[in-house]
C-alpha cells in the first residue's frame, strides 16, 4: 500500500474541520472589538497571516482528490489488484438498476475514496479494494449516534446562551457578556452588519441545525418517503453551514489572548464559550453521523414492491 494512501484517508476524515474562512471572519471581527477599546493598527505578520490562509484555502480547492484516486485506480488496474471495483456509472450501465441503491444490489461506496465495490452481505468485514478502508452499506448505528449526539446538544444549547462567553475586566470593572450581549453591543455600536453575522453564525445557525438534524433522524427512523430529494438537500445545507458557528469561539479566544494589558485591561474566556464550542462540535459529529442514505431506503422498498405486483 502506498505511503499517500493513508495521508489521503487523513485528508478525507480532516475535511470537516477546516476553518480557514471562518477564522478570517472571526479576525475581522475581533479587530472590530478591539478597535473600541484602543487604536489598533495591522501590522506585518497580519498580513503575512492572511496571505498564508489565502494561500492555503487556494491550495485546498484546486487539490482535485477523485483526479488522484482515479489515478491511483488505473494503476491498480493495470496491476489488476482490484478486479473487484469499477466505477459508479459503469457499474450501474452494466447491472441495468439505474435508479436504485448500493443496497439491494449488495454493494457500497466507500467513505474514503468514493469507490464502490461489492458488498455482499456473506463477506465477513469487506474492505475497499483501493484504499482498504472497511465498507459499510449504511452507517453504523447512525440514528442511535445521531439521536445521542442531538440530545446532547440541546442539553449544552442552553448554558451556552445563558452563560457569559466573555469576561473583561478593566479599571471600571468586570464585565460578563453572553452571546445576545456581544450582539447588542455590535448592533449599539452602529456595526449592524456584524450584528447580523454574530447573531446568525452564533445563535441561527446552530438551533436552525439543531432542529433540522432532528426533523431528518425522525423523518428517517418513520421512513418517511416524502420529498426525498428536498431532505437530502436540507442535509447538504446543514453539513455546509455547521462550521460557521465557530466564529463566536475564534473571536474569544483571538480577544483572550490579545486584550491582557496586566491592571488595565483583560478579557478571558467564560464558561459559555466551553458550552458554546460544545454544541459546535456535537452538532457536528451529528451531521457526519447521520447517512442521509437512509432519507431513500423507503422510497425503494415502495418501488421494489411496485414491480413485484406489476
Amino acid at each position: 500500500m502506498p505511503n499517500f494512501v493513508p495521508l489521503m484517508r487523513l485528508l478525507s476524515k480532516l475535511n470537516h474541520w477546516l476553518m480557514f474562512d471562518v477564522f478570517m471572519l472571526a479576525l475581522i471581527v475581533a479587530v472590530v472589538k478591539l478597535s473600541g477599546l484602543a487604536d489598533v493598527s495591522p501590522g506585518i505578520g497580519l498580513w503575512a497571516f492572511l496571505a498564508l490562509m489565502f494561500a492555503s484555502i487556494s491550495s485546498i480547492a484546486s487539490y482535485d482528490t477523485h483526479g488522484v484516486w482515479d489515478r491511483y485506480s488505473s494503476v491498480l488496474a493495470r496491476q489488476q489488484l482490484s478486479p473487484g471495483a469499477v466505477k459508479g456509472g459503469d457499474r450501474l450501465a452494466e447491472s441495468g438498476a439505474m435508479g436504485r441503491t448500493g443496497l439491494t444490489r449488495h454493494s457500497a461506496t466507500c467513505n474514503t475514496c468514493g469507490l464502490l465495490s461489492d458488498c455482499h452481505p456473506s463477506v465477513e468485514s469487506p474492505v475497499c479494494p483501493r484504499c482498504d478502508d472497511t465498507l459499510h452499506p449504511r452507517k453504523v448505528d447512525s440514528l442511535n449516534r445521531t439521536w445521542a449526539l442531538l440530545i446532547a446538544g440541546y442539553v449544552l444549547f442552553i448554558p451556552a446562551n445563558l452563560l457569559p462567553i466573555t469576561i473583561t475586566t478593566s479599571l471600571f470593572g468586570t464585565q460578563p457578556d453572553t452571546i445576545m450581549s456581544g450582539v447588542a453591543y455590535f448592533w449599539h455600536e452602529g456595526a449592524y452588519d456584524l450584528a447580523i453575522i454574530i447573531f446568525t453564525a452564533s445563535i441561527f445557525v446552530p438551533l436552525l441545525k439543531l432542529l433540522s438534524l432532528t426533523f431528518l433522524a425522525w423523518s428517517a427512523q418513520r421512513r418517511m418517503t416524502w420529498e426525498s430529494q428536498q431532505r437530502t438537500r436540507l442535509y447538504r445545507l446543514v453539513e455546509f453551514v455547521g462550521k460557521w458557528s465557530m466564529l463566536d469561539i475564534f473571536v474569544v479566544a483571538m480577544l483572550a489572548r490579545l486584550v491582557q494589558f496586566s491592571s488595565l485591561a483583560s478579557i478571558e474566556a467564560g464558561p459559555g464559550a466551553l458550552a458554546f464550542a460544545a454544541v459546535v462540535v456535537v452538532t457536528m459529529f451529528a451531521a457526519m453521523a447521520f447517512d442521509p442514505r437512509l432519507l431513500w431506503d423507503p422510497l425503494e422498498k415502495n418501488n421494489c414492491s411496485g414491480e413485484n405486483r406489476d
